[in-house]
């Protein structure tokens, strides 16, 4: 199976992972690739939160910025190891 992803990288912000994800949908969509709704599903949610990051809404911001990120990581860490036939973590 040909791969959609870049290796993983060690995104640090949510505007990374949102770049991240754009382009992901991008590759996604050229392909016809079903997995396309559910990359810009999760990537509204993404924005909707860093809307909600920016604006003050969580009484610690940096912390759920990290959550965020961290989450973002494991699923194209997963996404990568489905695209490459290696086992899922």
């Amino acid at each position: 199976m040909k791969t959609i992803s870049k290796p993983i990288e060690q995104m640090e912000t949510i505007d990374e992972v949102i770049g991240k994800m754009t382009q992901r949908i991008q590759n996604l969509e050229k392909k016809e690739d079903y997995r396309a709704i559910f990359q810009r599903v999760y990537l509204l949610m993404t924005q909707e939160m860093q809307r909600r990051l920016e604006s003050g809404f969580f009484e610690d911001p940096i912390w759920m910025e990290r959550v965020l990120v961290g989450f973002a990581r494991y699923y194209f860490k997963a996404s990568t190891a489905y695209e490459t036939g290696e086992s899922c973590p």
